[in-house]
């Protein structure tokens, strides 16, 4: 369906194509020579990222029968579709990182030469990273709960899906890695050093199917679905070192551990809750989940995680503005 879409958009660009097109070109300009030095190591780049994304999956169903049954009474086959339920669980993280990220790169490209970009870059990491944190909890927390309402709890064709629920926080973790790193690349693409991306991509893809390799056997799918957020990590700290010799970025490091600290915090304090104090079909989950998610700006106050100006900032959205006068 897709080779036929793309097959029937290109009829009409072809008039225009042959008009613009000149072969020569690609070779005999110099101009031409800096975009082949700049693009096309994006392409292995881009392979080593698509396996980042989907090694797990294949190597999750090639474990043996023997393994899939012990671990869950499944066949390997039926194992990756518990798993990619799971993926599908997570997908408004995605949704977010996605929206992030088409908005990133031509910002970033355009406002690289202001004097003060480098430390817009590093405040826009610690916003996403804080945004994200929020979701992060927001889906851990109420996700559980909500599977639980008649409704959703037969959305899927069968209930045994819902044994994918458990991978689903890692599975977040993973996008915001992600995250991270697609902000510290910004670097290299401004510098045009995008030759190093295929070692970084290849790297975390390298790890990625390393952990699968060992882990599902052994773990099963929380195992597996650990190897995304561990390559996604590997390639952030990859990049930003890269791009830290080229375009340094002040980002504020000590802040993001702050903020991944209390985030995990909290997300201890929910598991504990659920699992010793209200269970997740207790009604007063609901209330008891919102309070956690409400106590992380307040927890990231008390431990002056934030700026003045930024708290300025943060409490203005929240205040009633007075609409402008008509004139």
């Amino acid at each position: 369906a897709n080779l036929a879409a793309n097959v029937a958009l290109i009829f009409p660009l072809i008039p225009l194509i042959s008009r613009l097109f000149r072969p020569g070109l690609l070779v005999r300009r110099p101009g031409w020579r800096a975009l082949w030095t700049y693009a096309l190591p994006l392409v292995p780049a881009t392979f080593a990222a698509m396996l980042v994304e989907n090694a797990d999956r294949l190597i999750l169903q090639r474990i043996s029968p023997a393994v899939s049954h012990a671990a869950y009474g499944l066949e390997p086959i039926q194992v990756v579709g518990i798993y990619s339920f799971g993926y599908k669980l997570g997908v408004v993280m995605l949704l977010v990182v996605q929206m992030f990220r088409m908005a990133w790169t031509p910002f970033s490209l355009t406002q690289a030469r202001q004097a003060d970009a480098p430390e817009l870059f590093a405040r826009i990491l610690t916003g996403l990273m804080t945004l994200l944190a929020a979701v992060f909890l927001g889906v851990a927390f109420f996700l559980p709960p909500v599977a639980q309402l008649p409704a959703v709890q037969r959305f899927p064709k069968e209930a045994i899906y819902w044994l994918g629920l458990g991978i689903v926080p890692i599975i977040l973790l993973g996008y915001v890695l992600s995250g991270v790193y697609a902000v510290v690349t910004a670097g290299l693409y401004i510098e045009k050093r995008t030759a190093v991306l295929p070692w970084i991509t290849g790297a975390g893809a390298l790890v990625n199917v390393a952990i699968c390799l060992l882990a599902a056997p052994r773990f099963g799918m929380t195992g597996v679905a650990w190897a995304t957020p561990v390559a996604y990590g590997l390639m952030a700290g990859l990049a930003a070192w890269q791009a830290g010799k080229v375009y340094p970025v002040p980002y504020a490091w000590g802040r993001l551990l702050h903020l991944g600290l209390v985030t995990g915090a909290l997300f201890g304090l929910d598991r504990f809750v659920s699992a010793t104090l209200i269970p997740v079909t207790n009604p007063a989950t609901w209330i008891v989940k919102l309070g956690l998610l409400l106590a992380l700006p307040v927890a990231l106050w008390a431990t002056r995680f934030f700026r003045p100006d930024e708290w300025t900032a943060l409490t203005a959205l929240f205040r009633r503005r007075k609409p402008a006068p008509v004139r």
